[in-house]
């Protein structure tokens, strides 16, 4: 492994130790993201089951 391999996992493993104010908003955006989607699809699977019925 060479000094450029090495220096990169370093970096990996201080960034994972250190939980920054950005990182928190940056899953705070994703957590956001994921319940929008959920819910339009809920919407999507109630209207395909409401015209399957109808």
């Amino acid at each position: 492994m060479n000094s450029i391999e090495s220096s990169f996992i370093n970096t990996d493993i201080k960034y994972l130790f250190q939980p920054a104010k950005q990182d928190r908003k940056h899953l705070l955006v994703i957590f956001l993201v994921l319940v929008l989607l959920h819910r339009f699809h809920m919407i999507f699977v109630a209207n395909q089951q409401l015209n399957s019925c109808a």
